[in-house]
C-alpha cells in the first residue's frame, strides 16, 4: 500500500509537475503525473476504471461512456463544474457541500480539505478515508464517485444523503413526550436495527471505524443508514470477524464521549465500535448514558 512516494504532502516523484498520490491494496492509482503532458488515473471511478491517459486533445485515453469522458478529459474544477447550494457540515479536515452539478442537474455532496492547513498525520487520515470509501462498495457506506486535487485542496465527491442522526434525534425530543410511546420504540428500534447492521458490515470486512458517533450515520431518503468519515478507520487483518484480536494501533480516536476507554491506548479490537455503538443506542432509546458508561446494570422492566 503506498501513500505517495516523495518528500512533500502531494507525494511527489520526478518535479512539481507529476505526482503518485495514492496506489491501494487494489492497485487503484489517483494522479499518477499530475499534468496535462502524461496524466494517468487523475480520475478512478467506483469500478477503478482509468479515466484520462494523455490529458489533452490528442490523444485522450480512458473508460466509460462519452458524457463522462467528455467531463473527464481534463482535470475537474470544483468552481466550474458545480454550483454550490448550502454548506452541510465542517470537520477537523475540511467542509462538507451539498453542490449541483452543471452537467448532469444531480446533487451530490463534496468534501473539500484544504491540504496546507494540515498536519502529515491529518493528511494520511484524509487520504485513508478516500481509501476506504474505494474498497468499501456497499448500501451500508455512503457512496464514493471522485477525488482530485485542485489549489491544493484534496475534494471528495460522494452521494448526498437528506440528513445525519444527530439532527434525527433532536427533532425525536420535540416530537415525542418524556414516555416513550410504542410509536417511538418502533422508530427507534428500526434505526438501531440498521446502524448495528452497517456496523456488522465493516467488521465482517476486518474494518475497525473508530469514530462512530451520530453526525457519521447518515440517513437516505428511502429511510437507509449509511456511515461516513472513515478518516480515523482501521483495518485488522487475519482475525476472526466477530473475534477481531486485539492488536497494536495509533493512539489516534474520534469524540471522546463515544469513544471507548481503552481505545486511548495502542492496544484494543472491534469492540471500541461496539462501544460507541452503545452510546448511541442509549441515545436512541433515551438512556441515561452515564449508566453506560460507568457499567451499571440497569433493569428497565
Amino acid at each position: 500500500m503506498v501513500y505517495g512516494l516523495g518528500s512533500n504532502m502531494f507525494g511527489q516523484l520526478g518535479g512539481e509537475d507529476f505526482v503518485l498520490a495514492v496506489n491501494t491494496d487494489n492497485n487503484v492509482i489517483f494522479s499518477f503525473g499530475n499534468n496535462q503532458w502524461g496524466e494517468l488515473g487523475d480520475i478512478v471511478d467506483m469500478d477503478y476504471d482509468v479515466f484520462g491517459w494523455g490529458c489533452n486533445d490528442e490523444g485522450q485515453v480512458g473508460c466509460g461512456d462519452k458524457k463522462t469522458n467528455d467531463k473527464l478529459s481534463n482535470l475537474i474544477s470544483f468552481q466550474d463544474s458545480f454550483d454550490v447550494i448550502t454548506k452541510l457540515g465542517e470537520g477537523g479536515y475540511g467542509q462538507v457541500f451539498k453542490v449541483l452539478d452543471k452537467c448532469t442537474n444531480e446533487y451530490y455532496a463534496i468534501k473539500k480539505c484544504l491540504l496546507n492547513e494540515l498536519s502529515e498525520k491529518e493528511k494520511q487520515n484524509v487520504l485513508n478515508e478516500t481509501q476506504s470509501l474505494v474498497k468499501l462498495r456497499s448500501k451500508f457506506v455512503i457512496q464514493y464517485y471522485y477525488s482530485w486535487i485542485e489549489c491544493n485542496c484534496l475534494y471528495i465527491q460522494m452521494e448526498l444523503c437528506i440528513d445525519n442522526l444527530n439532527n434525527v434525534l433532536e427533532t425525536k425530543k420535540s416530537l415525542f413526550t418524556e414516555l416513550m410511546t410504542i410509536s417511538e420504540f418502533y422508530i427507534s428500534y428500526h434505526i438501531f436495527r440498521k446502524l448495528t447492521t452497517c456496523v456488522q458490515y465493516l467488521h465482517e470486512k476486518h474494518i475497525i471505524h473508530r469514530d462512530l458517533k451520530p453526525d457519521n450515520v447518515l440517513i437516505t431518503s428511502d429511510g437507509s443508514i449509511k456511515l461516513c468519515d472513515f478518516g480515523l478507520a482501521k483495518e485488522v487483518q487475519n482475525c476472526d470477524p466477530f473475534l477481531m484480536c486485539k492488536a497494536k494501533h495509533t493512539a489516534d480516536f474520534g469524540n471522546v464521549y463515544y469513544i471507548a476507554p481503552e481505545a486511548q491506548t495502542n492496544e484494543y479490537n472491534h469492540l471500541i465500535d461496539i462501544y460507541s455503538l452503545s452510546i448511541i443506542g442509549s441515545q436512541i432509546f433515551r438512556f441515561n448514558t452515564n449508566d453506560i458508561m460507568d457499567g451499571n446494570q440497569i433493569d428497565y422492566t
